[in-house]
């Protein structure tokens, strides 16, 4: 990804999974003797489209989690890999309460919680749909 390699390194892999986006991004040349293949991410909320939601994120990119989210009415940024204290959770859980909201989290952080937090804090689910013809790739590869 754009966050973990830079562009030339798509060079040097054996098969490139594009993840679609709503959003236009820049154009961006592939390596032509490179097998491309497309997937489709969607963000899934454990919670009912209506409820309020009060979302915070420790990781390399939190603005394109928060935006997947419906019904936001806040919400907070964290470093990436960042190790949530007693003093953040409170005043995670002050600021959901006082805008009647639910807290939510992803997936990457929400197993950073102390376990007994896990039953009250919930995460919303990163599904990642690739197309069929990336199987038969791998599997011809791994023969």
């Amino acid at each position: 990804g754009p966050l973990r390699q830079p562009k030339r390194a798509a060079r040097r892999a054996d098969a490139i999974i594009v993840i679609r986006s709503k959003k236009p991004r820049k154009k961006f040349t592939l390596p032509e003797k490179v097998p491309v293949f497309y997937a489709q991410s969607q963000t899934v909320s454990p919670y009912d489209e209506g409820e309020k939601l009060y979302a915070f994120a420790g990781i390399g990119y939190p603005k394109k989690f928060f935006a997947c989210l419906n019904n936001l009415v806040g919400r907070r940024s964290f470093p990436d890999h960042y190790q949530y204290t007693d003093k953040d959770i409170d005043l995670l859980r002050h600021m959901a309460k006082k805008r009647g909201a639910k807290l939510i989290t992803t997936e990457k952080d929400w197993v950073r919680l102390p376990l007994e937090l896990r039953d009250e804090i919930k995460y919303a689910k990163q599904v990642l749909t690739i197309d069929n013809a990336f199987y038969d790739w791998l599997g011809d590869k791994l023969k």
